[in-house]
């Protein structure tokens, strides 16, 4: 009887441990007090814990590996690093995809950095400076995973840059260092999918720019309209599937700064 206590005892814990947690940001959180129980899509979540006004207090509780993140309707302007593995950030148009009309959004207009694998981005919409970021990967520490899937990219600000797109994987080496090891392997197994990339003749941001991905890398079921560049791939390995795309008016003369 003493070894099956034991043994219970340890299966317990070993379930416990392998939970992930969900939680919140709100911007309009700030008048309630810690300890306060809210609700966001049938969850419920605590203040001061699992509930916050900014992505910055929520960084600072050390975030559990694998959990969830919901973001509510709001506008959020600070820039964001995600350090926690297998996050899903999830904004107020989750799994909403451009063919389908979309809520009340959550805004962005600062840059989210992703430095861990297995991060995932999903019912955003940026605007103003908004864009993603992933540039931690390294040749000798590369990262897996990262996901950006049904957002909404509109009325961007950017320069038209392939340093500061608005989806950035890799980071880009020029002159002697553009083939060199350093440049490679990076990133394996990133997706980039049912995003909505708008421009217009103001819109010159670069889209997506994929730099030293290996393995298996898609680019598939997004919509280009007008804009910089829709798809650049710096050092690609692998197979890279860009499929099931609709690209619209890219690179019209119209446009300034036109580029194909």
């Amino acid at each position: 009887m003493i070894k099956k206590t034991i043994l219970s005892v340890a299966l317990v814990c070993g379930f416990m441990t392998s939970q992930a947690t969900d939680y919140l940001i709100n911007p309009n959180l700030s008048a309630d007090g810690v300890g306060t129980k809210v609700t966001y899509k049938e969850r419920t979540f605590v203040v001061g814990q699992t509930a916050f006004a900014t992505f910055a207090e929520f960084n600072a509780v050390s975030p559990e590996v694998n959990s969830s993140l919901y973001v509510a309707p709001g506008t959020y302007s600070e820039n964001v690093t995600f350090t926690t593995p297998g996050l899903k950030v999830l904004g107020s148009n989750a799994y909403r995809d451009w063919t389908v009309t979309r809520t009340s959004e959550s805004v962005i207009t600062g840059v989210m950095n992703l430095n861990a694998s297995n991060i995932q981005v999903n019912g955003f919409k940026f605007t103003g400076a908004g864009r993603i970021s992933a540039k931690s990967g390294t040749n000798a520490s590369p990262h897996s995973g990262i996901t950006v899937k049904y957002n909404h990219f509109a009325n961007s600000t950017l320069a038209r840059s392939l340093g500061t797109p608005l989806v950035g994987i890799g980071t880009r080496y020029t002159n002697e260092n553009a083939n060199a090891t350093i440049s490679q392997r990076q990133y394996s197994g990133s997706v980039v999918a049912h995003n909505y990339f708008e421009g217009s003749s103001s819109h010159i941001a670069n889209a997506v720019v994929l730099a030293g991905v290996y393995g298996t890398t898609n680019v598939t079921d997004n919509y280009f309209y007008d804009g910089g560049t829709s798809v650049h791939i710096d050092n690609g390995q692998g197979n890279i599937n860009i499929y099931h795309n609709v690209f619209k008016n890219v690179g019209v003369t119209t446009s300034t700064a036109p580029d194909g």
